[in-house]
């Protein structure tokens, strides 16, 4: 194809690219994720924010919907149809189907939540659909969406208190021995929720030498992940890199200066509460180190030894 007419073509496909309207939907929710607990036979009052930050004032319009979380693959699905709102998504009720929120502002949302007289200790889930259409037209007939929206994730635990089941159920070290020269490596926590709610866990690894000394405190669960009811889910967090080659590793050992066992302490908790815990043992045997001291030692006294004969032999 010659210069010209590779030319022709891009600017047949260009013009008319830049001719038609663009559409930019700038917008978003604040937050993303509402956690609700409640009792059976009350009403909860909740609000979010829908964020405009287009040069435009624009409409959004606003629809419930049931949303299924995956504990396994993280996915979500939804159906916003109201022949298949079945429980919590039944119960929420918004202030308004729709609001104008000026250009480059946020507006806020009140809804609420009347939770039923009879309902048990579970976890429930739906969501509200924030999009630029109303519902009738913001899906066709196949269920694909045709403007742009965004949800706000709702999740409920209904009498919850003193309901969390977690179990720890394995603790993996970094390597098949638990025999380290140095911190190094990633530690597998495997925690399950046995219980009918699921969980916002925090939790810690705490590692004490053989003297109670703190030598290493890490974060579990940084990310705030939920753990949904009967779901199992591994955490892994790493003690540090490892380093390449014989004297570097020596000199990490020394700024460690761990040696001998280590009480690895992993325990979760909700808000305050302490829930579950599971200890293991670690063994830090710094090698590399040992080895450069038995070989500093070693030179040392052969040192003294030539020394003491030089004298003898001068004193003769």
């Amino acid at each position: 194809m010659s210069y010209f007419r590779k030319l022709l073509v891009t600017t047949v496909w260009l013009v008319p690219s830049l001719l038609l309207p663009q559409h930019v939907f700038a917008f978003g929710v604040s937050p993303a994720i509402i956690d609700l607990v409640g009792h059976s036979d009350t009403v909860l009052d909740s609000v979010f924010d829908v964020v405009n930050t287009s040069s435009e004032e624009q409409t959004y319009y606003f629809r419930v919907s049931n949303f299924v979380p995956d504990s396994t693959t993280g996915a979500s699905s939804f159906s916003s149809s109201a022949l298949y709102l079945e429980g919590f998504p039944n119960w929420i009720t918004l202030s308004s189907q729709s609001l104008r929120v000026p250009s480059r502002s946020r507006a806020s949302v009140p809804f609420s939540v009347a939770i039923p007289a009879g309902i048990p200790s579970e976890s429930s889930y739906a969501a509200i659909i924030v999009s630029r259409s109303p519902a009738d037209v913001a899906s066709n007939s196949s269920g694909t969406s045709i403007e742009a929206s965004t949800a706000v994730l709702l999740f409920l635990n209904t009498d919850s208190e003193g309901s969390e089941r977690i179990e720890v159920v394995d603790i993996r070290p970094p390597q098949e021995s638990s025999f380290l020269p140095y911190l190094s490596g990633t530690v597998d926590v495997q925690v399950q929720n046995q219980g009918e709610i699921y969980s916002l866990l925090e939790g810690e690894i705490l590692l004490q030498d053989i003297t109670g000394r703190t030598v290493r405190l890490y974060t579990l669960n940084e990310a705030k992940e939920r753990l949904l009811p009967g779901a199992t889910k591994t955490w892994s967090v790493s003690l540090g890199d490892s380093v390449p080659g014989f004297l570097k590793a020596a000199e990490r050992e020394w700024e460690d200066f761990i040696i001998g066992p280590v009480k690895m302490n992993v325990r979760l908790h909700v808000q305050e509460l302490e829930i579950a815990q599971k200890e293991m043992r670690l063994w830090i045997i710094p090698w590399h180190l040992g080895i450069m001291s038995a070989v500093g030692i070693g030179i040392i006294l052969a040192a003294v030894s030539v020394l003491r004969r030089v004298l003898r032999s001068k004193r003769a």
